[in-house]
């Protein structure tokens, strides 16, 4: 989640709210259950958001009982939904293109979203996390006949987290892969190169250790001066003949 988080942070923030939505928005009467202008005109907002959306740029953290008590102060500020979809129910027409969800927070307290249907769609069960804004508080009876007081936001563009947590995975999978390739390659292109300076090290060394040639090849050297006789006449006629062939 935390991954998924610091992602979204990197998304295109939501455009503000106009002027003309901020002025149906002080219309609004908490406790109503019925469609109004200003949760029509905050649909038509979320709609109009640029494709990936969601820089979380809202309040990371929902206070209940604050928008409990004053929903007035709040309304219309933007904030971070995070938490298991339990419920989700088509609207009637004219809204049929739009979802009413049950999410329940971190905290254990549902709050109620209106979500256009468009890009990824969830289903009960999931984690999901999306930017809304507070639109009203209303007190409603459960299917139980006991009434609740529930916050009411309307948002857009929601992530599933397993899905998106699947994409991350795959993401930094892809990144490992690439790494560890590139990691190979450079050393393999460092082990050639070792053994490239290795063989011509070894040619410069043998090179060093040969005979140096001549102009006519390889000078061979003076063979050696073979010994005189012992015997004194047979000395003086090596001597003699050995100076006749010098001259």
């Amino acid at each position: 989640m935390v991954v998924l988080l610091l992602l979204l942070a990197l998304f295109e923030p939501p455009p503000p709210l106009s002027d003309a939505v901020r002025e149906v928005l002080v219309e609004v009467q908490d406790d109503r259950d019925a469609p109004d202008a200003g949760m029509l005109a905050l649909l038509n907002h979320v709609q109009a958001w640029p494709k990936n959306a969601g820089s979380l740029g809202g309040r990371l953290h929902i206070e209940h009982d604050e928008l409990v008590a004053s929903p007035a102060a709040h309304r219309g500020v933007l904030m971070v939904v995070e938490g298991r979809l339990e419920q989700v129910e088509q609207l009637a027409r004219p809204l049929e293109r739009v979802q009413e969800w049950f999410v329940r927070p971190a905290d254990g307290r549902p709050v109620m979203v209106y979500v256009p249907m468009q890009g990824m769609l969830a289903k009960p069960g999931d984690e999901v996390v999306l930017e809304c804004y507070f639109y009203k508080r209303l007190r409603i009876e459960d299917r139980q006949g006991v009434s609740r007081t529930y916050p009411v936001f309307i948002g857009g563009q929601p992530r599933v987290v397993a899905m998106e947590e699947q994409a991350v995975d795959a993401a930094l999978r892809d990144a490992k892969a690439y790494m560890t390739t590139m990691v190979s390659l450079i050393f393999a292109v460092v082990a050639v190169l070792f053994v490239v300076l290795g063989l011509l090290w070894l040619n410069r060394r043998s090179k060093r250790r040969t005979p140096h040639a001549g102009i006519f090849g390889d000078v061979d050297p003076e063979p050696p001066v073979p010994p005189l006789p012992d015997e004194p006449a047979d000395a003086m006629d090596e001597l003699s003949r050995r100076n006749s062939e010098n001259e």
